[in-house]
């Protein structure tokens, strides 16, 4: 005995959409617009819902993302994200004012302990200006050395926190390395936001965008990237100027769906075409029951 199981629509059942749907469907927008690539833009932000089933639209995927960052930004915070490096760098340098005491030449020493108070504050332009200096002490310079290959880690976060850091205000401090986290992490997340709002959908890496917002969310984008090869492959869309537009079969079915409209508003609006639980006979007036008026 065959048993078929209907069950609500929960995103994970495979979305199997034709053509004809999705064309019909666009042109709900191309009743707005002339513009083909403008509508179809629209298709895609807004998604689609069909028989029971919801297609996300990027406008979903990308407040998904937003919501995502959002709660990031309320779990940490980088007020001390560069305290570590900077206090590796303060404690090279108190290694190396020791080895200035100690110098024979004082006038030496004391034009070095000088240009080494003159030191700028930002952390990344100190280890810039110190790649001159030449170090009394063995230790210091070697530990400066291996400061010196965070450097361009350092410029970049630095350059982060004075972007972004006011946003992120949450209980949790992150040292150093996790700041780097972090910051790459929000780098992927700008990046797919930027690709999903141009909707650049090629361009969009599907493993970040299933290891950001899961695979839910991979599953209704997929749909959405098929949508225009499916509307191409069926004849209803080429490209002009890398633009989609109709082609002529699109412009015919255009037309159709046109009439098919027409066609059911009138039979909506004709005489009878209202519900109602009560019948009743329709009379019609032959010509010889009319009243007639001698002239």
């Amino acid at each position: 005995m065959l048993v078929v199981r209907y069950t609500a629509w929960d995103g994970t059942q495979q979305v199997r959409l034709s053509a004809e749907e999705v064309f019909g469907k666009l042109s709900e927008y191309l009743s707005f617009t002339d513009d083909v690539q403008q509508a179809l833009d629209w298709l895609l932000h807004q998604g689609i819902d069909w028989e029971g089933m919801r297609v996300m639209g990027l406008d979903e995927l990308l407040e998904q993302l937003r919501d995502a960052m959002r709660e990031r930004y309320q779990q940490v915070n980088l007020g001390s994200a560069t305290d570590e490096i900077r206090d590796k760098l303060e404690g090279l340098l108190d290694m190396e004012r020791e080895a200035l005491d100690g110098l024979e030449d004082r006038e030496r020493a004391a034009a070095k302990r000088d240009w080494l108070d003159r030191l700028p504050t930002r952390l990344s332009e100190m280890l810039e200006r110190l790649k001159t200096y030449e170090f009394e002490d063995g230790d210091a310079r070697s530990e400066f050395e291996a400061l010196l290959e965070e450097l361009e880690n350092i410029r970049n976060l630095e350059d982060f926190i004075r972007r972004y850091g006011d946003l992120f205000h949450g209980p949790k401090s992150l040292d150093f390395a996790e700041a780097l986290d972090l910051m790459r992490e929000m780098e992927q997340w700008r990046t797919l936001e930027e690709q999903l709002l141009s909707g650049n959908l090629p361009s969009v890496d599907l493993d970040t965008l299933k290891e950001l917002l899961g695979a839910d969310a991979l599953r209704n984008f997929e749909v959405l990237k098929n949508l225009t090869l499916l509307l191409s492959n069926a004849g209803y869309l080429t490209q002009r100027g890398g633009r989609a537009a109709l082609s002529p079969k699109g412009v015919r079915k255009i037309g159709e769906l046109a009439l098919r409209d027409i066609y059911q508003g009138l039979l909506r609006d004709r005489a009878g075409g209202h519900s109602t639980d009560h019948r009743g006979a329709v009379q019609i007036r032959l010509e010889e029951t009319h009243p007639y008026r001698h002239g």
